[in-house]
């Protein structure tokens, strides 16, 4: 991938997953200019956050009720 990247083929890439995370600070896709790595978080968006959080959300509430219902049936 590296040589891939390398100025000769002007690619550029997004990376965000790897092999070892963090990368080391010497690793070589650090040194390329074309290239943005980020942490594992090319999934975070404000919309992710809502759907996953507002499901949750609802999960919990949906749990506490059915243990209110049984609860109150004994």
């Amino acid at each position: 991938m590296k040589l891939l990247l390398q100025p000769a083929f002007y690619i550029r890439a997004a990376l965000d997953v790897f092999d070892q995370e963090p990368l080391p600070p010497d690793h070589p896709l650090r040194t390329l200019d074309n290239v943005l790595a980020t942490p594992h978080i090319g999934y975070v968006t404000e919309d992710t956050y809502r759907v996953f959080y507002e499901d949750t959300a609802k999960a919990v509430l949906a749990w506490i009720t059915r243990n209110d219902a049984c609860s109150s049936v004994k």
